[in-house]
């Protein structure tokens, strides 16, 4: 379901970050080398994705410093990506991998979360630790 969105009742800081998002697919569309990407975005200082499928992903924290790993095949919480910002200010994190299959991003505190270009998601864990679908 699509919502509306009107200009008295969201803030200059919600209309910027609706733009950041709008840009950044324009701006990386085709250029991921067919692979998948999702998008998550947060102000949180502390920042953990928790991934499982088969490949590999690379995951870029939003300033340029990308990081590469094998996706586990079977998920817990010790295979966790953390990565600690020196401020709150709100930041994009780009996922991309095209066997991601299950995905934990609980804790986030999401501003917006784009998997829809992930069709082999199975498990998306949300901020309540229960399964969105």
């Amino acid at each position: 379901m699509r919502k509306n969105i009107s200009l008295t009742n969201i803030n200059m800081r919600e209309i910027i970050l609706h733009i950041t998002v709008v840009l950044l697919m324009a701006t990386t569309a085709g250029k991921v080398n067919c692979q998948t990407q999702m998008i998550l975005i947060t102000s949180k200082e502390q920042v953990g994705i928790d991934l499982a499928g088969r490949g590999k992903v690379n995951i870029c924290l939003g300033y340029g410093q990308r990081s590469e790993y094998k996706l586990p095949s079977k998920f817990n919480d010790r295979n966790a990506h953390i990565h600690t910002y020196s401020d709150t200010t709100i930041r994009t994190v780009t996922i991309v991998g095209n066997g991601i299959t299950i995905m934990d991003c609980a804790g986030n505190h999401l501003k917006h979360l784009d998997v829809s270009n992930n069709t082999r998601l199975t498990l998306l864990k949300n901020i309540r630790k229960k399964p969105i679908f």
